[in-house]
């Protein structure tokens, strides 16, 4: 990325236009949970000027985030180098950009011998929030806990019913998975758009959202006794303990958190749809 020349004092950037001896180069990580978004930050800079003006409260490290699915932005800053933060996971969906800044905190007059020769024996007077150094940003993909109909397939499975004269949805919660039993023309139906892109929100909220919560509900009531858990029960138990107790408590709350707030996920998959035609 090459230097941007409007700033009305000298930058450490990638180009190393400013400080031709110095440079700065972020890392960062994330980790996902049922509830959050865990960063890990770390800088390496190479400017003694920058690290004296850290070190003065002059300047800070920050990392500035942005996720233009949710509109959501926020600043976090440290003056170590290396530091970690969290952000709610209703806050972030899809591409997440990390910019990583060095800031002024105060005003104050910034010299170095670092500068290229076109500076070096100038002084700058800097404002608070002025922009002294940035490197390139990094973009993660916000990944929910459960995503979509394919990750569910190892404890939910969609079956036509064998009743004569079926309800229209079933479940059987008795077998290795979850089963959501349908008539045979909503089956024919699930079938046919389970592959589309653009109604898998849809079937999320209508078939999986249930059956989660029904199974969540269904362990709340089963005799503590029973020491033989099948595979759907085990893998529900366990994603249920990671959750907060005031989400845990409600099944249909927990449900929805666990499969990302399907609801939602399906109003923006009709949009969509909409919006392409």
């Amino acid at each position: 990325m090459a230097s941007q020349k409007n700033y009305p004092h000298p930058v450490l950037d990638p180009s190393g236009s400013d400080y031709p001896s110095c440079a700065v180069q972020f890392r960062s990580t994330m980790t996902a949970t049922p509830t959050h978004y865990r960063f890990r930050i770390g800088f390496d800079l190479g400017s003694t000027s920058l690290l004296e003006a850290i070190n003065h409260n002059h300047a800070t490290f920050a990392v500035q985030v942005d996720c233009r699915w949710t509109s959501f932005r926020t600043l976090s800053i440290s003056a170590a180098p290396e530091w970690e933060f969290l952000i709610s996971e209703d806050k972030l969906r899809g591409a997440v950009l990390l910019k990583p800044l060095i800031i002024a905190t105060r005003d104050f007059v910034l010299r170095s011998q670092e500068f290229s020769e076109l500076f070096r024996h100038l002084d700058f007077n800097v404002s608070k929030g002025f922009i002294l150094g940035w490197d390139n940003p990094i973009e993660f993909e916000a990944e929910k806990w459960v995503d979509s109909l394919k990750n569910l397939a190892a404890i939910l499975t969609v079956v036509r019913s064998r009743k004569p004269f079926p309800f229209q949805i079933e479940y059987g919660l008795t077998g290795e998975k979850i089963e959501v039993h349908l008539t045979d023309r909503d089956y024919q139906h699930y079938s046919e758009l389970k592959s589309n892109a653009a109604h898998r929100h849809s079937l999320m909220f209508m078939i999986a959202l249930p059956a989660i919560a029904k199974g969540i509900q269904f362990l709340r009531e089963k005799d503590p006794a029973d020491q033989s858990p099948s595979r759907w029960e085990r893998v529900l138990t366990r994603r249920v303990a990671e959750l907060p107790p005031n989400i845990a408590e409600d099944p249909w709350v927990a449900a929805q958190v666990l499969l990302d707030f399907p609801f939602s996920r399906a109003l923006d998959g009709i949009v969509a749809v909409e919006e392409a035609e």
